[in-house]
């Protein structure tokens, strides 16, 4: 049997195990309604590593796929002359045509036991070799509610602790899952000059595939790897939540049922995964970004999740906001810039949000319900 066959025959397996599988859990009589609980319902908080539980790879399904041939130049440059692979771009089977991905099977939370369950772990607890920002993440499901069956993961801002947290866990009243993912959001792209670095930098964050110039970050560090190691985890720890829903047959993430949503930083680099990632949603609160000191040229590159995906809120007494503004015009979010203290929901149907305050209030989802549930299509 050929090499690629046999990558090709573990995928399937591994996808299924992780699919289908037991998953054993810590359990907190604390937090059990009942002592009778089911096998697979999970305590309502679990903390850390538990190595009772059989963790399934994703390595072959992430790593097996065939890459692009190398890049050229700017934007799209190819990695340093030390790597040999070949650039990902974010494309495969299942964007390629165009189309969502749909999934493979129903979602199956088990409702025998419904409560808000909250997981935490580190990037480490789901893959040993994870090391880069290895900060507690936190994962939330509420099966209290009827669910979305989408997938919300929140990227900070520079410097930031996994979050923001509030967001999280507003999605989870609404019904999604919601993932705080650790990432790599410790540099901050405008002091550069270089109009590709801001795209190569984000393409490394979510890839971990070497592009220059810009920040480098190993593979197990990328934004992909670790969702698709996250929700192998999750299934272990919480499989009343069915996180493995979100995979493919072949083990790769559907991220057509992903939203991404950052604050700053994070909101910029959610733009950028749509760009790369056909995605249920991109969000970005006081974003996106990337036009100052120059236009970054990510900008204006093709996009593999339709503009009408993309939504952006931003405040009037943020330093950064006429960049918000020019960032959605260049991008071509719809809609006209509209102040949601002055237009109710849906507000005249558009992407382009403002509000009366600073940078970090796009951040609240309690001061801002409404027009949170807007942009997360849960109205």
């Amino acid at each position: 049997m050929s090499s690629w066959r046999r990558a090709c025959l573990l995928s399937v397996v591994l996808a299924g195990v992780c699919a289908c599988g037991p998953a054993q859990t810590n359990r907190s009589p604390s937090n059990d309604a009942s002592s009778n609980s089911p096998p697979d319902a999970a305590s309502g908080v679990v903390n850390g590593p538990d190595d009772s539980g059989v963790a399934p790879g994703v390595d072959a399904a992430v790593d097996s796929r065939a890459l692009p041939a190398e890049a050229s130049a700017g934007d799209s440059t190819s990695p340093s002359a030390g790597d040999a692979r070949s650039v990902f771009d974010g494309s495969d089977a299942s964007t390629a045509s165009g189309g969502d991905t749909p999934p493979g099977r129903p979602l199956m939370v088990n409702t025998a036991n419904p409560q808000l369950y909250t997981v935490t772990f580190k990037p480490s607890d789901a893959d040993p070799q994870a090391s880069a920002h290895d900060d507690v993440q936190t994962a939330l499901v509420d099966t209290t509610k009827p669910m979305r069956a989408k997938l919300l993961v929140t990227l900070a801002g520079v410097g930031g602790a996994p979050g923001p947290l509030e967001v999280a866990q507003f999605a989870a009243t609404l019904g999604f899952h919601a993932f705080a993912i650790a990432y790599e959001n410790g540099y901050d792209p405008s002091t550069q000059s270089n109009p590709d670095y801001f795209g190569n930098s984000r393409n490394n964050e979510l890839f971990g595939m070497g592009r220059t110039p810009g920040i480098m970050v190993n593979r197990p560090d990328s934004v992909e790897v670790r969702v698709a190691k996250a929700l192998t985890y999750l299934q272990t720890k919480n499989a009343a939540g069915d996180w493995a829903y979100y995979f493919t047959a072949g083990g790769q993430v559907r991220w057509s049922d992903v939203i991404f949503i950052g604050h700053s930083h994070g909101a910029t680099s959610a733009a950028y995964y749509a760009k790369q990632l056909r995605l249920w949603r991109a969000i970005s609160l006081s974003g996106p970004r990337d036009t100052n000191p120059v236009v970054a040229t990510w900008l204006t590159t093709p996009s593999a999740t339709p503009i009408d995906r993309y939504y952006g809120f931003t405040g009037t007494l943020d330093p950064q906001h006429p960049d918000h503004i020019k960032s959605m015009s260049i991008m071509g979010y719809l809609g006209t810039l509209t102040d949601v203290t002055m237009t109710p929901a849906p507000y005249n149907d558009s992407h382009r949000l403002q509000y009366d305050g600073a940078h970090g209030d796009s951040a609240s989802c309690a001061n801002f319900a409404a027009v949170c549930k807007y942009m997360l299509g849960a109205q």
